[in-house]
């Protein structure tokens, strides 16, 4: 789906393949659950290598005891994929209200009306029988508006940052792939790997860090020399496992993203390093959660469709959540453009 909008709308794109390595015996049973996982969820092309084919296709100064290949898995420039579907929209007299602050929403009899603040702080109404909430970081907010005190629990999110450095240094590294860790047990998030981009950097990220939720959020790195060293040292000790001759003096700063983190009080709690003051008191541990994307009939909203929590891979799987959506509300199916 994404690889063909990307060849029709001439977006750059590379089909490198991802290697998910594990380094020792218990790794291997998860990596032998993650293959049955892929294939049950109907991702055929799926397979481990061979030993003899790890030999022969080595990252240099990889450690791996074994290898699941996804050779389907590429990178993408996410602005002119953006660009290309904004594009389409336009093109298919889609308006896009750029800057814009959605205030209040109201339920009408047969629609919605939703009320915009331009940046000169004039209003603008519009009234529509569908509403589809993407709103990322603030879509449970977004949701509130219309849901009120019937906004299920599992909605609410937390803001977690994470982190990418930047590898620099000796030739250590060859890579011309993505290359992924197991991911952690216990915590949803897939692990400090190894990225490439379309000029063939490298960078390893993301980490995750829980943080107080701020309008903008803080995409900073930490100022504090001491605080910046003890997540470079965590974020090297999560590479070395699998990459262990990189050095600290390899890894500089590089960005940082801020994801919108699903949270329920009903699951089981665990707890993970923070950096700087830690929320889990407040939020008491709770387990995180995958997507929401429902539309909210059942709770006498018909029309409208909320997706919450939509974190990576969202940008992978944006075509396939937006057919998803348009299916809900009763549409057909993407058409060959985006396809």
């Amino acid at each position: 789906m994404m690889y063909n909008l990307c060849e029709k709308m001439n977006v750059n794109h590379h089909k490198c393949g991802k290697w998910v390595v594990a380094v020792n015996e218990t790794e291997m049973e998860q990596l032998l659950h993650l293959e049955r996982n892929g294939r049950q969820s109907g991702v055929e092309e799926l397979r481990m290598l061979s030993k003899q084919e790890i030999v022969s296709q080595a990252e240099s100064h990889l450690k791996a005891s074994g290898v699941l290949l996804s050779p389907e898995s590429g990178i993408v420039d996410a602005h002119s994929f953006i660009q290309a579907l904004e594009t389409l929209s336009r093109n298919r007299g889609c308006e896009i209200a750029l800057q814009h602050t959605l205030s209040r929403m109201e339920r009408r009899a047969m629609s919605y009306k939703l009320t915009l603040l331009a940046p000169d702080q004039e209003e603008m109404e519009i009234e529509s029988e569908t509403v589809v909430n993407c709103a990322g970081l603030n879509s449970d907010r977004v949701a509130e508006m219309l849901l009120k005190e019937r906004l299920p629990m599992d909605y609410r999110l937390y803001q977690s940052k994470g982190f990418y450095f930047a590898y620099r240094g000796p030739n250590l590294l060859d890579s011309n792939r993505l290359i992924y860790p197991i991911p952690e047990k216990g915590v949803r998030t897939l692990g400090v790997h190894l990225t490439i981009d379309l000029n063939h950097n490298i960078k390893f990220g993301p980490d995750k860090h829980y943080m107080a939720r701020t309008d903008p959020p803080n995409y900073n790195f930490p100022e504090d020399p001491a605080e910046l060293d003890r997540i470079k040292k965590r974020f090297l000790q999560s590479i070395q496992a699998y990459f262990p001759k990189i050095q600290h003096e390899n890894l500089h700063p590089d960005y940082s993203g801020v994801r919108p983190t699903r949270a329920s009080e009903t699951d089981t709690a665990f707890k993970v390093g923070c950096a700087g003051p830690c929320l889990f008191d407040e939020i008491q541990c709770f387990f995180l959660q995958d997507f929401i994307i429902n539309e909210e009939g059942p709770l006498g909203f018909p029309g409208l469709v909320n997706l919450v929590g939509i974190e990576s891979p969202g940008l992978t799987a944006s075509l396939a959540i937006a057919e998803y959506t348009a299916a809900l509300l009763g549409y057909k199916a993407l058409d060959a453009d985006l396809s």
